[in-house]
């Protein structure tokens, strides 16, 4: 369920797949994003293995239609990308609608929102926090503390 308007489409690959899913969006203009810097992504499509995060242009239409990261993880193991040390098993985090599309645990896309807490962060924080098991505010809540400590978030978990 669609909770508020959103520009364009963010996703999470393994590396593995960038290839895949480059092929998929052949039809956007794709630009790394990295270090605060957007360049147009190599023809060879090569890219050194520090970039994280891809956004792919609409020429069409003129406007961005995805943000795709690069996560650090396996296909057995999700691992918070700002800090790997932070693991689960996938199928802990990476859940589904029932249509079968996999989403991303809302307590891990929080965890991304907390560190640069935008109003459509906090936001989503109290539209989402509360459909959560209290396992799942706990971890955020660990998680917060170990990787933000003082977040207005874990004072409020």
């Amino acid at each position: 369920m669609q909770t508020r308007e959103h520009s364009d489409l963010e996703f999470t690959i393994l590396r593995e797949d960038l290839g895949r899913f480059l092929e998929v969006f052949r039809e956007l203009a794709f630009y790394t994003a990295h270090a605060g810097v957007v360049e147009r992504l190599s023809e060879d499509r090569n890219t050194p293995s520090d970039v994280m995060q891809f956004w792919g242009y609409d020429r069409a239409a003129e406007c961005w239609r995805i943000d795709m990261m690069i996560e650090p993880g396996s296909q057995a193991v999700w691992a918070y990308k700002r800090n790997p040390s932070f693991k689960r098993p996938r199928t802990e985090m990476v859940m589904r609608t029932a249509d079968n599309i996999p989403y991303l645990n809302p307590c891990a896309v929080l965890l991304f929102k907390a560190r640069d807490r935008r109003p459509k962060d906090q936001q989503d924080f109290e539209n989402g926090l509360p459909k959560r098991p209290a396992s799942e505010r706990a971890w955020l809540k660990n998680c917060l503390d170990a990787l933000h400590p003082g977040n207005a978030w874990a004072t409020a978990l």
